[in-house]
């Protein structure tokens, strides 16, 4: 849904990115994915957790099996503190990155068009 750019379901999910060749199996540790759904539309968005201080938001629209990267965080997105609107296209979200001296006191909540991270 929107403008993003689509991605390969492996390259997102597994961390390939331009120029890097291969993964070290042994350093690596499998991602944690959990999936906000939308009542009203086959729209999903998926937060990957990891590597270890990073988060990522990906679209799933399921009629096409198409995926949308969204965003890149540094930080965490608290999945159970956030949902997705029944149309699919804003996601609420509770996020901390520990900066305590920015302005947002290192977490916040905000309202986003999914599957981006930035708030409105």
């Amino acid at each position: 849904m929107g403008n993003c750019p689509t991605f390969s379901l492996v390259s997102i999910l597994t961390g390939f990115r331009k120029g890097r060749k291969s993964i070290n199996v042994m350093e690596t540790y499998s991602p944690r994915l959990h999936v906000l759904l939308a009542r009203e539309v086959d729209y999903a968005v998926v937060i990957r957790r990891g590597p270890s201080k990073h988060v990522c938001t990906v679209g799933w629209d399921m009629k096409t099996n198409e995926f949308a990267l969204g965003q890149w965080l540094k930080g965490r997105i608290y999945e159970r503190r956030g949902d997705l609107s029944p149309d699919g296209k804003y996601m609420i979200y509770f996020a901390m990155n520990g900066k305590w001296n920015s302005i947002a006191k290192g977490s916040w909540t905000a309202i986003s068009k999914a599957p981006a991270a930035g708030g409105i």
